[in-house]
Parts: C-alpha cells; sequence; structure tokens
C-alpha cells in the first residue's frame, strides 16, 4: 500500500471493515457485552460506556495479561548496546523495542526467530496491531526523520522514521515490509504497557486498553503479578451509571487533585501525546483559550508529535514571557493561525482559560506504576496509565523504492 500523500509504503490495517467492529470481535471473551460497550467517545475516539449500573468498588474489568515482554537475555543486552551506540539516539527506551521484536510473527522475523523469541501468531499480532500508537511524531523529536523525496521533480515530505528502527531492521536483514511493522509494535508497547517495575517486563491487556483517560476518572486499574501471571483488576471508584463512559487516569489521581490543569496536562502530554480536556481540567463553565491579541481561539500543537507551526528548524517563541523554541522547554504549547502569535503553557493558565478541543487528540499510554514491596505476589494501584482509546495507528510511511538503511 502506497501513501497518497507522500508516496512511501505504509502498513495495512489488521483488520477487514471497521476498527469498532474489529475491536468487538478481539473483545467477545474478554469482556461481557452487557457490562461494557465500546463505542465511538467523542474528541476520543473508541472507548468504554458502562452498559449497566456499576456500585462504588465494583470490579469493571478482570483479566490476565495478554502478552508479556521481559526485558533480559543476551539478545536484549545486545539490542540495549545498539540503541546506546547510536548518535541520533533512540525515541523509545530499548525495552520497547525490543518488546516490539518479540512480537513480530516467525515469517516476519526470519532466521532469528528464534533468538528473539517470536511465538505470535499472525491472528493475535493483528489484535496488538488494533491498538493505538501515534499516526505521526515530530521530526524534531529525539531519533526521528522526515525525510525528503523527489516526485516527479518536486520534493515532498516523506513520512516519519523512526532511525532506530532503521538500525534494527538493517541490522537483523528484516525485509523492507517489516520495518513500518516493528515500528508500530514498538510504539504501541510504548503507549499501552504497563512496566511492571523492579521486574524488568512489560505487560499489555487487551480489554483494559480501551479505557481512555479522566483526572477525575470513574475506575481505577489494580495490578496482580507474581512469577508466573499478571492479572489486572479495573474496579469503580464510584457509582457508575449505564452510559456513561468509563474512564481512568493515566496519572497519578491522588496527585492529580493537588495539580493545576497545566500541571497535569503538561504531564499528560509529555507521557501520552495529547492534551487532555476531561471536565476536570476544562469545566464546561470556562471560556475557550482566546489569543490575547485577536481573539482567535489558539490551536494546540504536542512538541513530540507535530513538528510544529513552522518550516522545519525553526521554533514558536511565546509572546507572553519570551521563551524561544517552546518546544525543547514544553510538552506542548498553543499557536494562533491568525496572527501567528503564540504561547506557551504557563501564560495561557494565567490567562485563566482553556484551548479548545482538537479535531485529532492522540491519547494512547504507556503506564508506569510503583512496587509497593517486595512479595513474591505485587498488588498494586497503576496510576499512570492510558491506554489508547483514540483511531488506530495509521502506520508510519517507509520508502517503498531504497532500502531502509537510506530511509533517514
Amino acid at each position: 500500500k502506497i501513501c497518497n500523500s507522500c508516496g512511501m509504503a505504509a502498513i495495512r490495517p489488521p483488520w477487514q471493515g471497521s476498527r469498532l467492529e474489529f475491536v468487538e470481535d478481539c473483545l467477545v471473551d474478554r469482556v461481557l457485552r452487557s457490562d461494557l460497550v465500546v463505542e465511538d467517545c467523542p474528541v476520543k475516539g473508541l472507548g468504554y460506556v458502562a452498559g449497566r449500573d456499576f456500585e462504588e468498588d465494583e470490579i469493571i474489568l478482570d483479566c490476565l495479561a495478554d502478552r508479556v515482554s521481559t526485558a533480559s537475555g543476551p539478545m536484549y543486552e545486545k539490542v540495549v548496546k545498539m540503541c546506546n551506540e547510536l548518535e541520533c539516539g533512540s525515541y523509545l527506551g530499548a525495552m520497547f523495542y525490543w518488546a516490539g521484536l518479540t512480537t513480530l510473527t516467525r515469517e516476519q522475523a526470519g532466521d532469528w526467530a528464534d533468538e528473539l523469541g517470536c511465538t505470535i501468531t499472525p491472528e493475535e499480532q493483528a489484535m496488538l496491531l488494533s491498538l493505538h500508537a501515534p499516526s505521526s511524531l515530530s521530526g524534531r523529536a529525539t531519533g526521528i526523520s522526515v525525510p525528503e523525496l523527489e516526485i516527479g521533480g518536486i520534493k515532498v515530505p516523506g513520512g516519519v522514521v523512526d532511525l532506530t528502527v532503521a538500525f534494527l531492521v538493517e541490522h537483523f536483514g528484516f525485509t523492507r515490509d517489516v520495518a513500518p511493522v516493528l515500528q508500530t509494535l514498538a510504539l504501541i508497547w510504548k503507549y499501552n504497557a504497563f512496566e511492571l517495575l523492579n521486574d524488568h517486563r512489560l505487560a499489555l491487556f487487551i480489554a483494559p486498553s480501551m479505557c481512555n483517560h479522566s483526572c477525575d476518572p470513574e475506575a481505577a486499574y489494580y495490578l496482580e503479578y507474581g512469577e508466573d501471571f499478571t492479572r489486572m483488576v479495573v474496579r469503580a471508584l464510584r457509582p457508575v451509571i449505564a452510559g456513561k463512559e468509563v474512564t481512568v487516569s493515566y496519572i497519578d489521581r491522588h496527585q492529580a487533585k493537588e495539580d493545576t490543569a497545566t500541571t497535569r496536562r503538561k504531564a499528560i502530554a509529555a507521557g501520552w501525546l495529547f492534551l487532555c480536556h476531561c471536565e476536570a481540567c476544562c469545566p464546561m463553565e470556562t471560556t475557550p483559550e482566546e489569543c490575547k491579541k485577536c481573539s482567535t481561539l489558539l490551536e494546540p500543537w504536542i512538541s513530540d508529535l507535530q513538528s510544529g507551526p513552522y518550516d522545519r528548524g525553526e521554533g514558536a517563541t511565546c509572546d507572553g514571557c519570551g521563551q524561544e523554541d517552546m518546544a525543547i522547554f514544553h510538552s506542548y504549547f498553543f499557536h494562533c493561525g491568525s496572527c501567528e502569535m503564540d504561547w506557551c503553557p504557563d501564560c495561557c493558565e494565567r490567562g485563566g482559560c482553556r484551548a479548545r478541543s482538537p479535531t485529532s487528540a492522540g491519547e494512547s499510554a504507556s503506564p508506569e506504576e510503583a512496587s509497593l514491596g517486595e512479595a513474591d505476589v505485587v498488588v498494586v494501584e497503576a496510576h499512570d496509565v492510558d491506554f489508547g482509546g483514540t483511531e488506530p495507528a495509521e502506520a508510519p510511511c517507509w520508502d517503498s523504492d531504497e532500502d531502509v538503511r537510506d530511509a533517514g
């Protein structure tokens, strides 16, 4: 498949028809349809809505991990070394690239399948690929390149290329069509997996991954894990009526109560690449964020997701405080498309209002949770969670005519 906008090769969606139907089929054995319903939630994309009333502290979801990646062994150490030696740096941590490698099919991994421990079937991989991953990344992010192609004598921007993925594909001798799959899998592990701290493992849960975020959530995640199992329980924090969206917090919900909306938004934008528009951050009675010069509604820009409103290499300067190249110092900022004014989050907070909802949010998740002890079985609330309920990854584009090693 060739992207019409840039002429680059792109991964085909692993489902036929709508993503909603595919996700519902994936969840048949994981979620009771009468309890939870998958719906297209405004702004956020796919998410859960309560199919019946839930009482406070009632279990909403209870499931074992669908996939666990263990970051250890000689091959993992080899990947770590390769990531550390890249002069351009790596966008993701080595464990996410490793998890992506281990969830290639045996056919995709070729001669390396046994050493990488690739056991996933094409059907199981298709379920993973239905989870959310950002459809674009900023060309200014560490280890990310946006090459230019010449088509018909005209230079056009190419697709986003993770240079670490390009290096891994070259090193292992994978075919070119494996590159966008590996890149997407690594992003899916990054933005959907739980990192089991002090355990060197990542865990993916298909069903809970469909929960959307709120800084004032309806439910919370809890983990149980030992040497041979990893289990997740989602419990209602208060009564949830039928038809209400079932949300969780991707950040520490206890700390979130003490933080300002701007502080929470900075953490969400940095960790999950979207600007939070939940009711806690954007109460209905607040006024939309407007440009302080021309009163036009401001547009949010996520620093690691979008390259910015200007030409590549030209950073945005805050017209309020004078902060230069805001993408380096802030996880997001605001831009006025009318008068070309730019505002950092702190200057906007001092204005006392909020930003309009983006037309395309990038909600996804890579949770971290803190261990409460060193017992054989650890039960801990997982605060930093978001399993992307937004649209599926439009897989990163790759050069279809040249070798992957030239992608950057």
